[in-house]
């Protein structure tokens, strides 16, 4: 075997064998041409302050068969400094060369490369917990930083429903006075309006009470919730009215990942989220030092959303 491990190019030559090659690993993703410019492109675009997003590959002679990217972030971390960090996303070993210690390879080719690099102080990574991806990611020199149990709420349970008052559809995020809490994801009102409004599928539901929002990925039987943002109250207030709307929708489920430092883990519970969902699984928030010299560790409440497929 001619193993070679490169930067591709999703958008360029690369293209056809990246699609190829990702709909093996991700079956239920369907990406085309039109997906690809958008998270590829569109979305660091969308903020003049980000790099592109970087995508390595690792070849069997003319054939792809590894994929590894990450995606350019500011991160406001426990002390309210900005860092810029990477997302690592879109991750996976073709089937027939599994269990040849070519996923780790891939990884540590990628993490030397970001870090000859220098732009990133950590790249971060959101795993479902328990696949066996997390062992490779371990072996590459990732960290475990926190655990993310999903909660979620039974619509059968609820049979009343809950006032739409005050709560509007969001159409333009610059409408909302967006903050920044410690420890989350810095993004401005351009990259939210690319990222959830400008989605090639429009498959997201977004809502906001006064300063207050939550964004919602529907999917068949079950609605994601991949963001909120704003006061406890308000916070209270918009996840009853999406618990009402998804439930009118025909779903059976509404569910979103929560870590113990949670900022709204109390409202959760108080509307009646519980531990355990039907449709997904727990995540591990792992990250690896690239310009940084210590590990990443979280010291404060914690405010990090993510859609149970990123951006699919």
């Amino acid at each position: 075997m001619n193993f070679e491990y490169r930067e591709i190019f999703p958008l360029k030559q690369d293209k056809e064998s990246y699609k190829q090659l990702h709909h093996e690993l991700f079956k239920s993703a369907a990406i085309d041409d039109e997906w690809l410019e958008w998270y590829h492109q569109d979305i660091c675009s969308a903020d003049d302050r980000l790099a592109k997003t970087r995508t390595y590959g690792l070849f069997d002679g003319k054939r792809l068969i590894g994929i590894w990217s990450v995606e350019p972030k500011s991160f406001k971390n426990s002390d309210g400094n900005n860092l810029k960090v990477g997302r690592c996303f879109a991750v996976g070993i073709s089937e027939d060369y599994r269990r040849m210690g070519l996923f780790v390879s891939l990884s540590k080719y990628a993490i030397e490369q970001e870090r000859n690099i220098g732009e990133f102080e950590y790249i971060f990574g959101f795993p479902q917990t328990g696949r066996s991806v997390i062992g490779g990611h371990y072996k590459a020199g990732w960290k475990e930083v926190a655990m993310f149990d999903i909660f979620s709420c039974d619509l059968a349970l609820v049979d009343y429903p809950y006032s739409k008052h005050g709560v509007k559809d969001i159409i333009d995020f610059k409408n909302i006075e967006l903050s920044t809490s410690l420890n989350s994801f810095c993004e401005t009102y351009l990259y939210k309006n690319t990222r959830y409004l400008k989605h090639p599928r429009l498959n997201y539901m977004l809502f906001q009470y006064n300063t207050s929002y939550i964004i919602l990925k529907y999917y068949s039987s079950f609605c994601h919730i991949v963001e909120m943002n704003g006061s406890v109250s308000e916070i209270f207030h918009l996840l009853q009215v999406c618990k009402s709307v998804a439930k009118s929708h025909g779903l059976e489920e509404l569910n979103v990942w929560s870590s113990d430092i949670f900022r709204f883990r109390k409202s959760l519970v108080e509307a009646g989220f519980q531990k355990g969902a039907k449709h997904g699984l727990p995540i591990t928030f792992i990250a690896i030092p690239i310009h940084a010299v210590d590990d990443f560790k979280l010291s404060y409440e914690m405010n990090i959303g993510m859609g149970v497929e990123e951006g699919y």
